[in-house]
C-alpha cells in the first residue's frame, strides 16, 4: 500500500477531481423583486490553472414567463446567454397552468452543469439566483413549500478539477 499522506506533496493528473465543496438551502423565499438569490457556495482553488465544475439543482420559479437562473462568480455573471433584458445560464422552470387563486403552483428543479475557469487561488463565491427581465417585478419563489405539501431544497456542488 502507498500512504500518500506520508509522501508529502502529490501532483494529481490533469482532469482529476482534487476538491469538492457543496452547499444546500431549504430556506423559502417569495418576493416581488427583479432578482432573488437562491444559494451561495464558495471554493478556494489550489491553482490558477484549475477548473471548477458546477452542478446544481435549484428550486425556483415565478408565476410569469420571463425568468431564468443566473450564476455569478464573485459578482460577475458567467455562462449567460445573449438576451437584451434577461441574460442567464438556464431558463427557470415553472408551471403557470396550475397557478391561480389557490396558490398551488407546482415548482420545478433547475439543473446546471457548467465548467468554469476562475483563474484564481483566492476564495471564489458562486451565487445562484433567479432573475426576471429588467422591467419585471412579479413574485418569484425559492424552495417553495406550498401549503405544507412539498418540502424542497436547492443544492450545488463545486468540484475543483486539476488543470
Amino acid at each position: 500500500t502507498l500512504d500518500l499522506k506520508s509522501q508529502g506533496s502529490v501532483t494529481m493528473p490533469t482532469g482529476s477531481v482534487i476538491q469538492v465543496v457543496s452547499g444546500s438551502s431549504a430556506t423559502t423565499a417569495a418576493a416581488a423583486v427583479n432578482h432573488l438569490d437562491i444559494l451561495t457556495v464558495s471554493i478556494t482553488p489550489s491553482s490558477t490553472s484549475s477548473k471548477v465544475l458546477i452542478t446544481a439543482s435549484l428550486s425556483a420559479f415565478s408565476n410569469i414567463n420571463h425568468v431564468a437562473i443566473q450564476v455569478l462568480r464573485n459578482g460577475t455573471l458567467i455562462g449567460q446567454g445573449s438576451g437584451s433584458s434577461l441574460s442567464a445560464m438556464v431558463s427557470a422552470s415553472f408551471d403557470n397552468n396550475n397557478y391561480g387563486s389557490n396558490g398551488n403552483a407546482s415548482f420545478g428543479s433547475n439543473a446546471i452543469c457548467y465548467l468554469d475557469s476562475p483563474s484564481s487561488t483566492s476564495a471564489v463565491s458562486y451565487v445562484f439566483r433567479i432573475k426576471q427581465a429588467s422591467n419585471e417585478t412579479s413574485i418569484m419563489y425559492v424552495n417553495r413549500n406550498v401549503s405544507g405539501w412539498q418540502g424542497v431544497t436547492s443544492n450545488a456542488t463545486l468540484q475543483e478539477i486539476q488543470g
